[in-house]
């Protein structure tokens, strides 16, 4: 069974606003590393997905929505994420705190 997870995206860059106006905004802002985040890091997450992640905004605010295989697949995503993103030196830019989490 497919276990959803949704975050809210919360930057240390920018920790004060709260009225971005669109993904695109988003993304542009946090892109400032000097490494392929995608493949450094997000890449190895897809074996843990049912699908891509999709990201939103709310209010002006940014959520990302995640489909995992399994709750166990979540967080082995989770362990493996922090992993990759440290060994590539990559300096944590955004928060993400789930907001719901469920089987569906």
């Amino acid at each position: 069974m497919t276990y959803r997870v949704k975050y809210k995206m919360s930057s240390h860059m920018f920790p004060d606003k709260d009225d971005w106006a669109d993904v695109d905004e988003w993304k542009t802002a946090h892109d400032t590393d000097n490494v392929d985040f995608a493949s450094d890091v997000i890449d190895g997450q897809a074996k843990y997905k049912e699908s891509t992640p999709t990201m939103t905004v709310e209010s002006g605010e940014i959520y990302m929505t995640v489909d995992y295989k399994s709750q166990d697949d979540y967080n082995s995503s989770v362990a493996d994420y922090q992993t990759a993103r440290d060994a590539a030196g990559i300096d944590r830019r955004t928060r993400q705190d789930v907001v719901s989490a469920e089987e569906v």
